[in-house]
C-alpha cells in the first residue's frame, strides 16, 4: 500500500555509509546500512554535536551504602495463595486477559525471581539520568519498551493508564469494591493488605467481582506498587474494572517510566553520600536485573536458565534461578564481546516468538498489524507517560538493540519539551498503526558508522579507569585497572589505524574477598571529554589565524599593486 510520507511515521532510513564493527576488528566497509530516525548524517553535522550521557562517579563506600539504604518494595514475591488464585481464574478469564494483553504479565507475576543485587550495582554507575541510557565503554545501551514487553509482559499499545473513565454500570462495580475495601478497616490489620484481600475474595460468590478484585491486587502489587506497599490501591479500581472487560491499556510505557524514575533515584543516591534515609524502590525492578542477565553473555552462559515451557512467557526461564556472584568477581560492562544486543531474537522452540523476529528483513508500508505496531512503538523517540512521571525515551541512541546500525543521532525528537501528560501521550500515539519502517532479520549483525565511532571515542575516554577497593582479611588494598591494562579481553581499537593508548577495554580481574568499585576519572583525563573542546577551540583559533593571514596577504597584494601602479606612472612621466 502506497502512502503519503507526510501522513505516516517514517522510522527507518537506508543509505550508504562507512560502517565498522565496534570491537575494532576489521576495516571500515562502505555498504548499505539501516538507521533509526532521527539521526545526523555527515551533511547535517551543523545541527550540533549529540549530547553525550553525563557520567558522575560514585561517592565513597557506595556498594555498602546501597545494600543498607535501598529497599526493593516492588520486587515480586508471589505467595502460595496468589499462585492458587491465579490458577483458579486462568481457565475462566484467559481469553479476556489475552484481549486486554495482560495474560503474559499475569503469568510472570506467578514466577519468583531471586535477587542478584550485584548485577544491578555493577551497571548502575554507568546510568545517565539525562538520557536514560547506560554509557558503557562499548556504546550506549538501555532498558526499552521491548524489554518491558518481553520480560514483564506489558503491552506498548492501548489506552493511557491516566485516561480512565467509567459509565454508570461500571461505576456500580467500583462502589461495591469500595465498600469491601472500607470493611478491611475494621480488621486487626486496619487496612486492605494483600493476604486478607486474597482470603476474602477467594470465597466471594460473585465471580465477576472476584475477577476485578484479583486484577486490583495484581495492579497494586506487581505493576504499580507504591507506599506503604502492602495495600490494595483504591485508585486502581477503575483500571481493573476496564481490564476485566477486556480493555487494553499501554502498561509498557507506564512501567518503563517507573523504572527510569527509580534508576534516577538510585543514581542520585549513588553519587551523594549525605542521604541517610532508606530509599524505597517501588517499580518492578526485577526487569532491570533480568535485563542484565539477558544481555551479558558471561552471566547468561553460567546461569543455566530453564527451558521455556509451552504457553509460558520468556521471563519464566529465570524462575527460581540463582546466580552466586560477588562484586568484582568479574568486571562486567567493559567488553563489547560480552554484550548481546538482541537476546530475544534467538530461536526458542516453545516461546511464542513475536512476528517481528523473522528470518528475513522486510519493508513495511502503511497500515500495519498489531505485532508490527508493537515493534514500531519500540523505535519512536518520545516521552512516555507513567502514573506519576513522564520520562524521556530515546531509542535512536541505542539502535543496535533493535537490529539497526548505529549512527550519530539527532539531538531532538518531535514533541521535545512536552511537560503535560496529554501532549506527551498525543506524541506517543501519533501515527498509531500507520508506519514506514524496515524490520531487520533476527540474525542481522549491526555495526556503527565511522563518525559515531570517533564521537564515542572522544567522549568515553573521560572515564576510562576503574579503581577497586578490595577488603581481604581485614586489610584494605587499592588496585587500579585502567582501560589499557586488560589482557584477557580483546582490545577495543577506537582508532583503527592509530588508536590512543588510553582507549582499550578492561580485561578480567578476579580479586578475592569483598570488592567496592569506584569509577573515577583516570589516566585519560587529559585526553577525555575536554579534548573535544580543545580541538574545537584549536580549530577556531586556526580558522581565525587563517583568515587573519589571508587578510594580511590581501593587504600586501594591494600595497604591491599600488606600488607597481606608482612605478608605472613615474616611468610614463619620465618618458
Amino acid at each position: 500500500m502506497k502512502m503519503d510520507p507526510s501522513e505516516a511515521g517514517i522510522l527507518v532510513e537506508t543509505r550508504e555509509a562507512a560502517l565498522v564493527k565496534f570491537d575494532g576488528s576489521g576495516q571500515p566497509i562502505q555498504r548499505k546500512g539501516w538507521f533509526l530516525k532521527p539521526n545526523e548524517s555527515i551533511e547535517e553535522r551543523n545541527l550540533g554535536v549529540p549530547f553525550f550521557p553525563v557520567f558522575q562517579r560514585p561517592g565513597p563506600n557506595w556498594v555498602s551504602k546501597l545494600d543498607a539504604k535501598v529497599s526493593f518494595k516492588g520486587w515480586p514475591n508471589p505467595t502460595a495463595d496468589w499462585k492458587q488464585w491465579a490458577a483458579k481464574l486462568t481457565p475462566i478469564y484467559k481469553d479476556v486477559w489475552k484481549q486486554a494483553k495482560i495474560f503474559d504479565a499475569i503469568q510472570v507475576s506467578t514466577c519468583r525471581f531471586r535477587k542478584d543485587l550485584v548485577s544491578i550495582w555493577e551497571v548502575l554507575p554507568y546510568w545517565s539520568n539525562e538520557t536514560n541510557t547506560f554509557a558503557f565503554p562499548f556504546g550506549e545501551a538501555s532498558i526499552t519498551l521491548e524489554d518491558t514487553m518481553v520480560l514483564g509482559g506489558f503491552s506498548p499499545i492501548g489506552f493511557c493508564v491516566r485516561e480512565v473513565g467509567l459509565d454508570k454500570e461500571l461505576y456500580k462495580l467500583k462502589s461495591q469494591l469500595l465498600s469491601h475495601h472500607l470493611a478491611f478497616n475494621k480488621t486487626t490489620a486496619k487496612k486492605a493488605c494483600f493476604s486478607l484481600w486474597i482470603t476474602h475474595f477467594m470465597k466471594c460468590d460473585d465471580i465477576s467481582l472476584e475477577h476485578i478484585a484479583f486484577l486490583s491486587l495484581w495492579l497494586s502489587k506487581y505493576v504499580f506498587p507504591k507506599a506503604p506497599g502492602d495495600v490494595v490501591q483504591r485508585e486502581l479500581f477503575p483500571l481493573a474494572i476496564l481490564m476485566a472487560q477486556g480493555t487494553c491499556f499501554a502498561l509498557g510505557p507506564a512501567v518503563l517510566a517507573s523504572l527510569y524514575r527509580d534508576m534516577r533515584l538510585l543514581k542520585e543516591l549513588l553519587i551523594r553520600s549525605d542521604k541517610d534515609d532508606i530509599l524505597p524502590i517501588f517499580s518492578p525492578f526485577y526487569i532491570v536485573q533480568m535485563w542484565v542477565w539477558e544481555h551479558f553473555i558471561s552471566i547468561n552462559r553460567n546461569a543455566f536458565p530453564e527451558i521455556i515451557e509451552h504457553d509460558k512467557p520468556w521471563a519464566a526461564r529465570w524462575h527460581e534461578v540463582a546466580i552466586g556472584r560477588t562484586l568484582g568477581s568479574r568486571l562486567l560492562c567493559q567488553s563489547p564481546c560480552d554484550f548481546e544486543w538482541r537476546p530475544y531474537a534467538k530461536k526458542s522452540s516453545n516461546w511464542r516468538s513475536p512476528s517481528f523476529y523473522g528470518e528475513n528483513g522486510q519493508w513495511i508500508y502503511g497500515d500495519v498489524n498489531e505485532g508490527i505496531a508493537y515493534f514500531a512503538k519500540f523505535l519512536r523517540s518520545c516521552e512516555i507517560v507513567g502514573l506519576d512521571s513522564i520520562e524521556l525515551y530515546l531509542p535512536q541512541r541505542v539502535s543496535r538493540h533493535f537490529g539497526y546500525d548505529q549512527d550519530l543521532f539527532g539531538c531532538a525528537y518531535v514533541g521535545a519539551g512536552v511537560s503535560d501528560w496529554v501532549s506527551a501521550w498525543a506524541c506517543y500515539t501519533k501515527y498509531e498503526f500507520n508506519y514506514m519502517l524496515y524490520i531487520p532479520p533476527r540474525d542481522y549483525q549491526s555495526d556503527v558508522t565511522y563518525q559515531y565511532y570517533y564521537w564515542w571515542k572522544e567522549n568515553i575516554s573521560s572515564f576510562c579507569s576503574i579503581e577497586i577497593d578490595v577488603g581481604m582479611r581485614g586489610k584494605k588494598k587499592m588496585r587500579r585497572v585502567s582501560v589499557e591494562s586488560g589482557s584477557q579481553e580483546p582490545r577495543l581499537q577506537l582508532d583503527l589505524n592509530n588508536a590512543p593508548s588510553s582507549c582499550g577495554v578492561v580485561g578480567s580481574f578476579e580479586p578475592r574477598g569483598r570488592c567496592n568499585i569506584r569509577i573515577i576519572k583516570g589516566i585519560a583525563r587529559a585526553r577525555g571529554a575536554n579534548r573535544g573542546a580543545r580541538l574545537a577551540k584549536n580549530q577556531l583559533i586556526h580558522h581565525a589565524n587563517t583568515e587573519a593571514s589571508h587578510d594580511a596577504a590581501g593587504e600586501r597584494e594591494d600595497k604591491q599593486g599600488r606600488l607597481h601602479d606608482l612605478d608605472n606612472s613615474e616611468h610614463d612621466a619620465l618618458e
